[in-house]
């Protein structure tokens, strides 16, 4: 079984980094740039608030999950090809 002490220790190692997605904790009130509602408790830097900065980080990690597949996709259909071409007899290149 897992001693506590490790568990406090590995909760203060996975403390966020600030900025996180043009967040940051501070004492100043700003305007979110994506919401535009008021928020308080921002770093005077910061440009959005934390839900917002939580969904922009959503929706990039989504971006970067569908240029994966579509990648992937791309990458299959490469493949496929390399297959047909390096299966035709040498007499059938073009240019011969």
């Amino acid at each position: 079984m897992t001693d506590l002490s490790e568990w406090k220790d590995a909760a203060a190692h996975r403390k966020p980094t600030w900025p996180l997605a043009g967040y940051a904790p501070g004492s100043y009130m700003g305007t979110c740039s994506r919401c535009k509602e008021n928020a308080i408790g921002l770093d005077k830097r910061a440009r959005h608030c934390l839900p917002c900065a939580v969904d922009a980080i959503k929706e990039s990690e989504e971006a970067a999950r569908a240029e994966v597949r579509r990648l992937r996709a791309e990458n299959e259909i490469l493949r496929a090809a390399i297959l047909i071409v390096s299966s035709l007899p040498a007499s059938s290149n073009i240019g011969d």
